[in-house]
């Protein structure tokens, strides 16, 4: 899983070779706990990255309060497909750098596929935990937090990738053709984008004056150092970074976007405008509060912030 995310992220070759995958999905599974678990139902190919992980899922009825265990079920079992999308990523990088053409097309419609099946399934149970967010247990707000934000990284990097191929005539040109009159990957990015946000705005406590002093606390119990905000938790900070980064560059182009044209004769409304500068703002708080433990974070914060004052 590490070096699927990290490969994928960091653009370079994976170090696990796809035989090493290959013999470790081939093992017997009745030592392993997913007899019944659908997520494991099927192998559609040699490769790890063709597993079908979602089976027969139906989308998860959350009715809080439900029993913690179904919700601790629902977010294990999302965690095989993120990394399955990462995956996704990950073989259509080495596609594109190895010039294999042939398999492009096979792996951006895996991709899509996975991507709509998330959103009628874990997608739409994230959505309902983060709508009640705030009576959430504070280990589930930790742990769904570090499930959801590097997903829709994933998916912010697929889309690039799926225009990158798409831009330079990779793969079959009816599929392609049918790619780009869908703008499948421009509603991949704004919708990412938008929940990316919300869910800045929802990890961000209130009332921060980002000098340190945070007068609430998401988890209370927790270590002082993380208490403040579900997203101090996740170890592996350079995933929040990037997704955070990513949508509110995103949001940013559309305020610059607007701002050099007349929005007005363009027939936006100010709404629109406002809604933009809010989205940005949310990206950014979240950057300064990982900017405690991030110089990456600090500067990209500070970057954004001066782009956004337009500076």
């Amino acid at each position: 899983m590490c070096d699927t995310v990290s490969s994928s992220t960091n653009k370079r070759p994976r170090a696990i070779k796809e035989e090493y995958c290959d013999g470790m999905a081939s093992r017997p599974r009745e030592h392993l706990d997913t007899a019944q678990d659908p997520s494991f139902d099927t192998i559609q190919s040699e490769a790890f990255g063709e597993m079908d992980f979602f089976g027969a899922d139906k989308p998860l009825q959350l009715d809080w309060p439900s029993s913690h265990d179904f919700v601790f079920e629902g977010i294990t079992r999302s965690v095989p497909v993120k990394v399955l999308l990462f995956r996704k990523v990950s073989s259509l990088q080495n596609a594109l750098r190895q010039g294999n053409h042939e398999q492009v097309d096979d792996i951006i419609q895996g991709s899509i596929a996975t991507y709509r099946r998330w959103n009628v399934t874990y997608g739409a149970f994230f959505r309902e935990l983060a709508q009640m967010y705030s009576s959430l247990p504070a280990r589930i707000k930790g742990w769904f937090i570090c499930i959801v934000i590097p997903w829709h990284l994933a998916v912010m990097l697929m889309a690039d990738l799926i225009d990158f191929a798409d831009s330079n005539e990779v793969g079959k040109a009816d599929t392609r053709a049918v790619r780009i009159e869908s703008r499948i990957t421009s509603r991949m990015r704004r919708s990412t984008a938008v929940d990316i946000a919300e869910l800045a705005k929802l990890t961000c406590p209130t009332g921060e004056d980002w000098g340190g002093n945070t007068p609430t606390e998401q988890l209370p119990g927790y270590h002082f150092a993380v208490k403040s905000s579900a997203i101090l938790t996740e170890p592996w900070t350079v995933l929040l970074i990037g997704a955070f980064r990513n949508a509110a560059v995103y949001h940013l182009g559309i305020v610059e976007d607007l701002r050099q044209n007349d929005w007005q004769a363009l027939g936006h409304a100010p709404d629109e405008m406002r809604e933009a500068e809010v989205q940005v703002k949310h990206c950014i708080d979240a950057l300064w509060l990982l900017g405690r433990r991030s110089d990456m974070s600090y500067v990209l914060a500070k970057l954004l912030s001066q782009r956004l004052l337009g500076r």
